[in-house]
């Protein structure tokens, strides 16, 4: 496989970075499954020594960064479209259900969100730290204002409602079924069954 970069080393960010951009590469041509470490080397124009130095937690850190970073790229349009919402059951059950078409309907996301892709990068020692933290850095405008006007329970944090619609979106993703099926059945099992636990109980 040709390296995707060459020429001088440039500073730390920069090595990463174009780490990242070869893995990302090599998963679209060969799959995560398939793609190897000296794969990923090669691509970067970089040695597997080098590759580790700047990845330390080598293919499961890799899988896990490229699948956020793709999924913050693809979903953030939804989200600022979701802003504009008045309620925070609208505005999750939005992003909910339009972020599962988009998934679905782009290769990438769909490879990087597969049972496959979503076990290696779990296994990353930081995984849970990094989703949540990634998570709240998008959803922290949507908690912020719910909690001003007194919609989610005063009994959880944010990192809980974090990782519970994370838990809920991959599930949707990578079990089959009816709640899963369109855009309107992921909608209304966002509405029915997800977002309720977060809300302040009426009266």
């Amino acid at each position: 496989m040709a390296a995707l970069c060459c020429g001088s080393v440039p500073e730390a960010k920069g090595v990463r970075d174009q780490i990242l951009e070869a893995a990302n590469h090599c998963f679209r041509r060969y799959g995560v499954a398939k793609t190897t470490i000296d794969d990923v080397a090669e691509a970067a124009g970089v040695s597997r020594a080098t590759l580790y130095r700047y990845v330390e937690g080598g293919r499961d850190e890799l899988v896990l960064t490229v699948m956020l970073a793709e999924a913050r790229r693809q979903i953030s349009p939804i989200v600022d479209k979701a802003l504009r919402l008045p309620t925070l059951t609208e505005q999750l059950a939005e992003i909910g259900s339009e972020a599962l078409v988009v998934i679905r309907k782009d290769e990438q996301l769909s490879l990087l969100f597969s049972p496959e892709s979503v076990g290696i990068g779990s296994n990353h020692p930081e995984a849970e730290t990094v989703i949540v933290s990634g998570a709240l850095d998008v959803f922290g405008p949507f908690f912020a204002d719910a909690r001003e006007n007194d919609e989610i329970r005063a009994d959880i944090t944010d990192a809980e409602i974090a990782e519970w619609l994370i838990r809920n979106t991959i599930s949707l993703l990578t079990i089959g079924g009816e709640a899963s099926r369109t855009k309107a059945s992921v909608r209304r099992y966002f509405e029915r069954f997800v977002i309720p636990p977060l809300l302040t109980p009426a009266g």
